[in-house]
């Protein structure tokens, strides 16, 4: 069905041929019209001046006209006179007439004989110049028996008036030719005819004005009855289109709807025409949204806005609401004034749902892919890898944002890919979609601040319908922390956590690789560490685990590229040489030995004696038994390390006091005189000379366990909290076992142990009481309290000599052994009279 009523071109074109020819056959035949009434008229001119000049000439006498010919001058000149006179009268008698002659010709030569001009007449026009002779247009028309018209001539004597000259043949039967000539005026001969010719003209026009007029009407008609056509076929338009339009649209007044409901309208909101004229706009709109559409509407009606459009809900008389946009359009009809505005609304109530659940499903995408411990993505299969999309996981692996990436705003995907793997990457691509599998790898980024990072990637390809591929989308997850954890555990399972060194596992690996010929003779060397649980017990095991580790650079020195070094034990090293003579591994572990020697001598006072016992054993042919080399090795340096198990102990014992009295208030003098008093007290108790001994070297290092304690606390001035007291008081057990560690200190553990215990049993660590804590601990125990009573401190002044006496012996019985304290005021005083004879 075709709504169009627009003519064809063709018929436009044959109409408009039709009209202009309609008008060139009128305005033809109008000139023609013209044209005929002119000649018409200027003939009917000529005739009437030829019938006067006729009427003229037979006025004229020709008695007359032969008298003037006579010889006779007299009669002569009468008869030129009456004939002047004749012509004098035509020629003011008749309108027009000017001037009149008459003329003789004969032969080639003409004469003006009489004219009108008198000296008695009345106005004449003057002769003009130029007469006696005559033109050959004058000769020729006088030689024709009719009268005959000359066209307009302009005389010299009338200056620019134009005339018209008559000439009319006079006959008098001479042998000569005899002519009336007279000028008659041009305005006077073309008034007439030019009269006739315009009004010949007017009708012409008229004529042609009302053809055009009725060509105007006929296409105006035709324009009409098209445009009729046009806005019928509009209407028919307009309606088809407002009842089955989508888009709901209805007339309005003020707030409510009036007229002009389209179904839509009815459908969308689920109510009739009827209905909806009877509702009220704020009871159709949806509470909520109402106050968002009143400013607009408080805005239109103030005519700020002649148009508005919002998203709102309607109301449904069963209680449902559906979302709908809203156009509202001012609309005013001349003679309606119940109409002000047209009202379109569109159903978009499943756009909203989706429009939800995209949101819904957005959100949940970003949340997803926030929680994603990477970078998802999609990008173009091209020599770029350029991202269409990328989340925002991108600067945390990359460092770029994820702007940058997309569309290579700033660096390409391709760019990031460590450069020793892009080729890799883009076969392993190219292979995968051939097969249409999924795509997994690992390789190495480089990030935006330079940094090399491992990552994996997981992706598929994207295929349209023919197979192409149109896109490639995927995860690429940061594993760097993975790389070094399986780097870190592949390090760890075959190195020793603590040095570096190659472990136990490795070095047996190792044994069994180069038990081959090639690397014959090879010589296993065993290094174990003197005194280590010593130095644990003594200062802790970071003290313990830094001898380790110094050991470990020390003894790595001396290896070779093709040496092998590990940790096979917690104070034990072995080395395997291969292509290394018994001779060389002699020379070798006495270079060992020497070096260590000059850095004990060289390192200070407070740094702890390297010790190292060393045996090696070397095999010079595959028929041997590695086990009984690693056998050998083992006993050589167990004899080794008892031939130096005494002197390494006494060295880290020395350093531990030098490193006690370097760290604390405790000083070597206190010791020495805790020394001489206790073995004057032991005296009184006929101890021999062995026990003696044992209670001075008790005395000089009963606070050996203060090393183990933290010098905050050994060095407070004030008084211990719980929790540091409770700290202070473990230092008897660390000094029972540097003791029990070292071989000449046995014996004297347990007095380390006991030289805090209290004689009433409240004493630390164990609560002993009485004669069940050693002798040697309840002497130094007297002893002891009695220095640090009289011994100044930073954060006291020293007890008097009496004063601490007093003290002591006020606590007999509870906190000392009552015959101690009694045995010591006498012991005192032999010590006081022995430092007064040495003085």
């Amino acid at each position: 069905m075709s709504f169009s009523s627009k003519p064809s071109r063709k018929g436009n074109i044959i109409q408009k041929l039709l009209a202009a020819v309609c008008v060139m056959v009128v305005l033809v035949a109008g000139i023609a019209y013209i044209l005929r009434t002119k000649d018409d008229y200027i003939l009917k001119t000529n005739r009437m001046l030829s019938e006067q000049s006729r009427v003229a000439v037979s006025f004229i006498s020709l008695s007359d006209f032969r008298d003037m010919f006579s010889q006779d001058e007299n009669i002569s000149n009468r008869a030129r006179a009456r004939l002047e006179s004749e012509l004098y009268y035509f020629s003011n008698s008749m309108d027009g007439v000017g001037y009149a002659y008459v003329a003789e010709i004969v032969g080639d030569n003409h004469t003006v004989m009489a004219d009108s001009i008198s000296d008695n007449s009345f106005e004449v026009i003057g002769r003009p110049d130029g007469l006696g002779t005559a033109d050959a247009a004058i000769i020729d028309n006088m030689q024709m028996p009719q009268s005959l018209i000359e066209g307009p001539f302009i005389s010299a004597m009338s200056g620019s008036d134009a005339v018209i000259r008559v000439t009319t043949p006079i006959v008098d039967n001479s042998e000569s030719s005899h002519y009336l000539v007279y000028e008659y005026d041009s305005e006077a001969y073309y008034s007439e005819i030019n009269q006739h010719v315009f009004h010949a003209i007017v009708i012409v026009a008229s004529v042609l004005i009302l053809v055009l007029c009725l060509i105007w009407f006929i296409f105006k008609n035709i324009e009409l009855a098209e445009r009729n056509q046009k806005i019928k076929a509009r209407e028919k338009l307009f309606r088809a289109i407002f009842r089955r339009a989508p888009v709901g649209v209805a007339l309005m007044y003020e707030n409510r709807i009036v007229a002009g409901v389209n179904p839509a309208f009815e459908s969308i909101l689920n109510r009739t025409e009827a209905e909806l004229k009877e509702v009220a706009w704020e009871d159709l709109t949806f509470v909520d949204d109402y106050e968002a559409e009143n400013e607009l509407i408080e805005k239109f009606r103030s005519r700020e806005l002649d148009d508005y459009e919002i998203e709102k809900r309607f109301v449904r008389p069963d209680g449902d609401a559906v979302w709908c946009i809203v156009r509202i359009i001012r609309f005013e009809l001349k003679g309606r004034e119940d109409i002000s505005h047209l009202c379109m609304i569109q159903n978009i109530d499943q756009r909203k749902k989706a429009e939800k659940a995209f949101k819904e499903s957005e959100r949940s995408k970003s949340v997803l892919l926030s929680h994603l411990p990477g970078m998802a993505y999609r990008c173009a299969n091209d020599i770029e890898w350029t991202m269409n999309f990328v989340s925002d996981g991108c600067r945390e692996l990359t460092g770029f944002q994820a702007s940058e990436l997309i569309d290579n705003q700033s660096v390409a995907f391709n760019d990031l890919i460590a450069v020793e793997y892009q080729d890799s990457i883009r076969k392993e691509w190219e292979r995968i979609l051939q097969i249409r599998a999924p795509f997994h790898a690992e390789y190495e980024i480089v990030t935006k601040q330079g940094a090399r990072k491992w990552v994996l990637e997981m992706g598929q390809g994207v295929y349209d319908e023919s197979g192409k591929v149109i896109a490639l989308e995927g995860i690429i997850i940061d594993m760097t922390a993975r790389k070094k954890q399986e780097e870190r555990i592949r390090y760890l399972n075959d190195h020793d956590f603590l040095t570096g060194l190659y472990n136990r596992q490795f070095f047996e690996k190792e044994k069994m690789r180069m038990d081959k010929l090639k690397y014959m003779p090879i010589t296993f060397m065993l290094c174990d560490i003197n005194g280590l649980r010593l130095i644990n017990d003594a200062f802790g095991q970071n003290i313990g685990d830094a001898i380790i580790i110094e050991t470990a650079r020390f003894l790595e020195q001396y290896c070779s590229e093709n040496d092998v070094i590990a940790r096979t034990g917690g104070n034990e090293f072995s080395m395997l040489l291969p292509n290394t003579s018994a001779e060389d591994a002699y020379s070798l572990c006495t270079k060992i030995q020497s070096n260590i020697e000059m850095r004990n001598q060289t390192v200070g006072e407070m740094a702890i004696d390297m010790s190292v016992s060393i045996g090696y054993s070397t095999k010079v042919s595959h028929a041997s038994s590695f086990s009984d080399v690693v056998r050998e090795a083992t006993e050589y340096m167990y004899k080794r390390k008892l031939l130096n198990r005494k002197s390494s102990h006494s060295a880290i014992v020395s350093s531990i006091m030098t490193t006690l009295y370097e760290r604390s208030q405790e000083t070597e003098n206190h010791a020495i005189r805790l020394a001489e008093i206790s073995k004057a007290i032991a005296r009184r108790f006929d101890l021999n000379q062995s026990n003696l001994d044992d209670l001075e070297l008790f005395a000089m290092l009963h606070d050996i366990g203060k090393v183990g304690i933290d010098d905050r606390i050994l060095n407070k001035p004030g008084k211990l909290d719980d929790e540091e007291w409770t700290i202070m008081k473990k230092h008897p057990e660390i000094g029972y076992r540097i003791a029990m560690s070292t071989p000449d200190l046995e014996r004297i553990a347990e007095y380390i142990l006991s030289h805090h215990e209290r004689w009433d049993g409240h004493g630390y660590p164990r609560g002993l009481k009485g004669e069940e804590i050693p002798l040697p601990a309840r002497i130094l125990a007297v002893a002891d309290t009695y220095d640090a009573m009289t011994e100044d401190r930073v954060y006291r002044k020293g007890m008097s000599r009496e004063i601490a006496i007093e003290e002591i012996l006020r606590n007999r019985g509870t906190q000392f052994d009552p015959d101690v304290a009694d045995l010591f005021v006498e012991a005192l005083q032999e010590y006081e009279q022995s430092q007064r004879e040495t003085s």
